[in-house]
């Protein structure tokens, strides 16, 4: 019943709203512009739909001319990344770039069919990481002409990253290298153990207290075990606050699926520092649920449950200005707004397998079932996913060598801590032309983040090989050394 639940979290009804634009505060410098974009980047019929992007050229100097930093915008508004990537813009200061944002199509408000880009679900067929990469190579070939060719370097996180490292594979006549932060470029059938994601989430939390998976274990199986108990949903209402009262199993199925996805979450960006990257969460974000749980009596059902409740409090509400638990939508009232648009493009392109088992995971048996997500694809966008897309357009392999040792002038970041790395480039290929590496106690993307004091002391290795390999693909200066040793 839940297999399904990993790659698309809230598939249904919800799934076609266009999602309010956030509010994320835009950095001090930044102009924001729109760039005429094909609707079809390969049908060239001249309908357009405007592709936002923000830029900024304070510290550019033309003489060189300094380089242009474009950050490839994933799953979310654009401005969401721009809050959440302050190394970037120390590095252009240093460097003297410009540095540009460029919202992802369908994400945001750049919706090519406006508030009806979801309904009906054939306008969604253009929304897919080619079209997306398309645009950036158009943009850039804009941007190139007004800024005397400024070589360029791409940037990205998770799906921003493997666009990223994707642009550099594919547009390497316009990009000089990539940055791919926490890109699970890997992360496709065939070429990763299902059940290694969410293994990967219940390490990180068992690394921080380790009774504390067996009490999260022990919650998930008793809400489980209330799926169709009438008797059982006044309590659960009570405990969880739901926006609806829970009235049926898919509401309690909707429920496990929210909570779960609030300690994934947690793991996935557990800085040492306060952040709001989707929702606003306290610093180290694990280490405080387990102080939540690791108290509670396994022996006591309903404690059990009420103490994984207030972690997703702590994750989706921690500001207490949502009157409701909204079980319906992962991201109401967040920075991203990325509900419809990721949900679609589980469904049509990026088939990324993630199933959870009883021996490795918090979340119990969860299997990964195809069958299950091609018929939740159907009823909610009328498709199913092209199983061998990011292999048949980017190549994907159990032996990331055989992708990419032909490849050049990429830096795969990963964090320690972060489960996507599972899927990710963790090994060095072809004298560093593709180098990767793994920062020990580092969150997800956290390379990217603005320098903080209580990042864990690889982070500032990592980040000056990310600024040593940029020198290098851009002036041959300096030797890329992946170790961060």
């Amino acid at each position: 019943m839940l297999a399904f639940i990993f790659g698309i979290l809230a598939i249904g009804s919800s799934a076609i709203k266009v999602s309010e634009e956030p509010e994320s505060a835009v950095p001090n410098g930044y102009k924001l512009f729109t760039f005429p974009a094909f609707i079809d980047n390969w049908s060239y019929n001249g309908a357009f739909f405007n592709l936002r992007y923000y830029i900024n050229t304070n510290y550019w100097n033309a003489t060189l001319p300094g380089p242009i930093f474009f950050y490839c915008g994933g799953n979310g508004a654009i401005e969401a990344y721009m809050s959440n990537t302050g190394y970037i813009d120390s590095l252009a200061q240093q460097m003297q770039a410009i540095v540009v944002y460029a919202e992802h199509r369908y994400f945001g408000s750049s919706l090519p069919f406006g508030n009806i880009s979801f309904t009906p679900a054939g306008h969604a067929k253009y929304l897919s990481p080619h079209q997306a990469i398309a645009d950036f190579a158009y943009l850039i070939t804009s941007l190139e002409a007004a800024y005397d060719q400024a070589p360029v370097i791409v940037w990205g996180g998770g799906y921003g990253g493997m666009l990223a490292a994707w642009m550099r594979l594919t547009y390497s006549n316009l990009v000089r290298g990539a940055i791919a932060s926490s890109a699970p470029v890997l992360a496709f059938n065939g070429t990763v153990d299902p059940n290694a994601f969410n293994a990967f989430v219940t390490s990180v939390y068992a690394s921080q207290v380790p009774e504390c998976p067996a009490i999260i274990a022990v919650a998930f199986d008793n809400l489980r075990s209330l799926y169709g108990n009438e008797t059982a949903y006044e309590r659960l209402t009570e405990i969880f606050q739901p926006c609806s009262p829970i009235q049926s199993i898919q509401d309690v199925v909707n429920l496990s699926i929210w909570l779960q996805n609030a300690f994934v979450a947690l793991s996935i960006f557990n800085y040492p520092y306060p952040t709001s990257v989707i929702y606003p969460i306290p610093s180290n974000p694990v280490a405080q649920a387990c102080e939540m749980v690791k108290y509670a009596n396994a022996d006591d059902f309903w404690e059990t449950i009420e103490v994984a409740a207030s972690v997703g409090v702590l994750y989706y509400n921690m500001t207490g200005l949502n009157v409701c638990a909204n079980l319906n939508n992962l991201y109401a009232n967040s920075n991203f707004g990325i509900e419809s648009g990721w949900s679609y493009i589980t469904c049509s392109t990026l088939n990324m397998p993630m199933g959870s088992s009883k021996a490795t995971s918090m979340f119990g048996d969860l299997p990964w079932d195809q069958v299950d997500i091609n018929n939740a694809c159907l009823t909610a966008w009328n498709t199913t996913p092209e199983i061998n897309y990011a292999s048949q357009w980017y190549g994907a392999s159990n032996n990331p060598g055989q992708t990419w040792q032909y490849a050049s002038n990429i830096v795969f970041s990963n964090g320690g801590l972060d489960p996507w790395q599972v899927g990710s480039v963790t090994k060095t290929f072809g004298d560093a032309t593709v180098a990767a590496f793994v920062v020990d106690g580092a969150a997800s993307m956290m390379d990217l983040m603005s320098p903080n004091p209580n990042d864990p002391p690889q982070l500032s290795a990592a980040r000056a090989t990310e600024k040593i390999a940029i020198q290098y693909w851009l002036y041959g200066l300096g030797k890329i050394n992946s170790s961060l040793n």
